[in-house]
């Protein structure tokens, strides 16, 4: 059985915008039908593009789900890469989740503070007392004017639960 674009990303849900990125990005073949002019897609590419949507969710990108089916495609297994991918990927998300956490902290404790804080039309060189009132530690008048260079710092290491 063959599909069309449309039937192909109805099948798949997701737009036939996507599945023609796809086409152009080489990760669906399809074959044009010489007699229509549409391409048209297997019952392979269907499934490559369940998994390519099913390895998004797990956070691989697009170049990456590519090499990945090149790999299976040569009858190579893709295992060793894709655990070396999910490993490296944990540990970035990993730092970004603790700075998305510090700025939530942030967040909660100017909240405290202004509550306490009236509403004011700013007054002077102020552009919004509320935020002006809040320490940014890593921010000096220096480094704004390009004279200073962020402070070092150890990197944090996160402890395993």
């Amino acid at each position: 059985m063959s599909y069309r674009v449309a039937e192909l990303a109805r099948i798949a849900g997701v737009s036939p915008h996507t599945v023609r990125y796809y086409v152009v990005r080489g990760l669906l073949r399809g074959e044009k039908d010489p007699r229509s002019g549409y391409r048209r897609f297997s019952e392979r590419d269907v499934l490559t593009l369940a998994f390519a949507r099913r390895a998004q969710a797990l956070g691989f990108t697009l170049r990456e789900v590519s090499a990945i089916v090149a790999m299976s495609q040569r009858h190579q297994s893709p295992c060793p890469m894709v655990r070396e991918i999910v490993h490296r990927r944990l540990g970035e998300f990993s730092v970004e989740l603790a700075a998305l956490h510090r700025t939530c902290q942030r967040m909660r404790s100017a909240l405290r503070k202004w509550r306490r804080m009236p509403d004011s039309t700013p007054k002077g060189n102020e552009i919004c007392h509320l935020i002006e009132s809040v320490g940014a530690p890593d921010l000096t008048f220096e480094r704004l004017e390009g004279r200073g260079s962020p402070p070092a710092r150890a990197p944090r290491r996160s402890r395993r639960t």
